[in-house]
């Protein structure tokens, strides 16, 4: 169908374009190496509700943990009020969330299930990270934005064994980029009790079997 006007079998192309995507790849690709080797995995993925294609299909992986963690600055909701509200603020933007009963107990769950009894010593490390902190009843939590550079956001975390590991994912990059506000934040699990942990890998583009077809009829 159509005539070929233009058949190419690799294509050259600016990959400098793509550098910006790099980094959310490798989170990806460091995501499913980690649960087919099985671990559990939590995107950190800051305020975002993302659930992860992994969990989908029924394996180990997650996306949104730092939204989660903002049901634990949330005062419980009445039983009796199934469409209750609360705000998160984060990058100097409001956001209205629902607070369902049936919700909120969900999260807690999913929550205490991943870390055990290590949830609070979790929750203390992202506080002292500066990545949240409770304002008041009306606005419970702020998630203060992963574009201030003296803070730190993991990329991931991870469970095996009953260890837990907060993971950056270098893509690209040599250990030697991992310094500064990242390298401090990164190391401060430790004093936790969880495990600073490195991923690095190379990620490239290519194109391949390039076709261009004219479907015109003339």
């Amino acid at each position: 169908m159509g005539k070929t006007l233009v058949e190419i079998s690799n294509v050259e192309f600016d990959r400098s374009r793509f550098r910006r995507y790099y980094g959310n790849i490798g989170e990806m690709v460091a995501e499913e190496f980690l649960v087919r080797r099985g671990f559990s995995v939590w995107l950190f993925t800051p305020y975002s509700s993302y659930e992860s294609p992994l969990r989908k299909r029924g394996d180990l992986g997650r996306g949104g943990l730092l939204h989660y963690l903002s049901y634990l600055y949330l005062k419980p909701p009445d039983r009796n009020d199934l469409g209750s509200k609360y705000i998160v603020k984060y990058g100097g933007a409001s956001y209205v969330l629902s607070r369902g009963v049936e919700d909120y107990h969900h999260r807690l769950k999913e929550l205490k299930n991943f870390f055990g009894e290590k949830l609070e010593a979790f929750s203390k490390y992202v506080e002292e990270l500066g990545i949240v902190r409770k304002t008041s009843d009306a606005e419970p939590v702020e998630i203060l934005p992963e574009q201030e550079e003296t803070k730190y956001y993991p990329d991931l975390v991870a469970k095996k064994s009953g260890e837990i590991y907060v993971v950056e994912v270098k893509t690209n990059t040599g250990l030697g980029y991992l310094k500064g506000a990242k390298l401090k934040g990164l190391l401060l699990a430790e004093k936790y009790g969880f495990i600073p942990t490195v991923i690095s890998l190379n990620i490239d583009v290519e194109a391949t079997n390039l076709k261009m077809i004219s479907l015109a009829r003339f």
